[in-house]
């Protein structure tokens, strides 16, 4: 299932991270001792699991629409913590998701006279899961319940994290949105289409000098559209890009290849190689960078 979620999420460029596991059995023994019900263990449904940690508080809700999708997962249940906590109440949020495993992702050792295999899926913002973890460690692993105060106290963390996920959506929408930085978006696009590409994220800085160099190119087009540029043109090539990076992935690293400002380059290349290559020599970059890209590309370029 981790492997999926992985697969499914950087397909879709959503930065984050995914982890997995299993319940100890002490754990399911502590569990059922709790409900006074040892017989509960065999139908326990999250003695597996999974957490998705996104980068970016704006991106649980794309994250929550693939988990919602029947043509790529089995869910039976979401619970959306926040809905028990209502507007006078703090303490742990986050989203969980029941999900059953298809048969055909079953392990080897595991029959599919087994039955139906549950995963709880966990979708928290980084600042969500930092609470979750800490909170879990000291309200619910102490051999002794902490007093209400000391408990409220830890509660009390939980607003830090909603303010953290707030100034995030504020601050990275306030970037992004500002008339005099229009790099700031083709930076997010290009980043995104290139994680969905390849798995990867590239270094930031280079990506910036990439594109404050190369956004002449497009004259005076506004920023929307070279994003839509890029992103019909990450689309329309998909399979020749995705092809051409993994075929490179274990060879010899072109210095450029492994950056998202590489997919501007290449629809560059395609659409005005001669403009390109007289900006690249304007910003003094070296041309046997361009050369080695556009060679990987299989469009050379004669100079």
């Amino acid at each position: 299932m981790q492997h999926k979620l992985e697969a499914t999420l950087t397909q879709r460029g959503i930065r984050c991270t995914v982890s997995s596991r299993v319940k100890p059995i002490d754990s399911l023994i502590r569990k059922a001792l709790t409900r006074d019900d040892l017989g509960t263990i065999s139908v326990m449904r999250d003695k597996a699991g999974a957490r998705i940690t996104t980068v970016y508080p704006d991106d649980v809700p794309k994250v929550t629409d693939l988990l919602r999708d029947a043509s790529l997962f089995d869910l039976r249940k979401e619970d959306n913590k926040i809905q028990y906590l209502g507007t006078d109440k703090i303490g742990y949020l986050g989203i969980h998701f029941d999900i059953v495993v298809p048969t055909d992702q079953y392990p080897e050792d595991v029959s599919e006279m087994t039955g139906e295999l549950w995963c709880e899926v966990q979708l928290h913002t980084g600042a969500q899961t930092l609470f979750a973890t800490t909170s879990h460690d000291l309200l619910y692993k102490t051999p002794q319940d902490p007093p209400d105060n000391v408990r409220r106290a830890i509660n009390r963390l939980s607003v830090v994290g909603e303010i953290f996920d707030s100034e995030v959506c504020r601050a990275r929408e306030a970037i992004v949105s500002q008339t005099g930085y229009p790099q700031a978006r083709i930076m997010f696009e290009l980043e995104n289409l290139f994680l969905a590409l390849t798995g990867l994220a590239g270094d930031a800085e280079i990506t910036r000098l990439i594109v404050d160099a190369l956004l002449p190119l497009y004259d005076d087009v506004p920023v929307e559209e070279v994003c839509s540029r890029l992103a019909l043109f990450a689309s329309e090539r998909s399979a020749d890009l995705g092809w051409m990076y993994e075929r490179k992935r274990d060879g010899v690293p072109e210095v450029m290849l492994w950056q998202p400002a590489s997919l501007m380059i290449f629809e560059r290349l395609e659409a005005d190689p001669f403009r390109l290559v007289h900006q690249w020599q304007v910003a003094e970059f070296p041309l046997t960078w361009l050369e080695a890209l556009a060679a990987s590309y299989g469009q050379p370029i004669g100079v």
